[in-house]
């Protein structure tokens, strides 16, 4: 499974949200985690607050804001057959790359599917943990 926080949703507001809620974790194992910022501005928050280092240290990988990941440009594909969890505004088929899926979700719900390794596997003090992190 693939996962990007791309631009369109990747505001200060967004970022910190999920670095909030993946602090202390680590991504699955078989996930490439992706947290790509909406724009240098928010790179440059995301950084003074130390977001990224959080991000970093769950196993993401913190991109330079831009648009590959979500249009499946450069080195930034999901490979055929794979399938993205992204916060991305489009989802049709091949969008992150050839034969690859992806499913739009909201910034927390990618977060909490990084984590736990998709989104059919949550049990339900999980999902209420993903809840609750909305209004500490």
């Amino acid at each position: 499974m693939y996962s990007s926080g791309p631009a369109p949703t990747a505001a200060s507001r967004t970022l910190r949200l999920a670095a909030k809620f993946v602090q202390g974790k680590q991504k699955a194992a078989h996930v490439t985690a992706m947290i790509v910022p909406g724009s240098k501005q928010v790179e440059a928050q995301a950084k003074a607050e130390g977001l990224d280092k959080i991000f970093i240290a769950a196993g993401f990988e913190f991109r330079e804001p831009g648009c590959s990941a979500c249009l499946g440009m450069n080195e930034d594909k999901v490979p055929a057959g794979e399938y993205s969890v992204s916060t991305s505004n489009r989802n049709f088929e091949g969008r992150q790359g050839p034969g690859a899926r992806t499913i739009l979700a909201s910034p927390l719900t990618a977060a909490a599917a990084r984590w736990r390794g998709g989104l059919w596997m949550f049990e339900p003090d999980e999902l209420i943990s993903v809840l609750l992190c909305l209004h500490r």
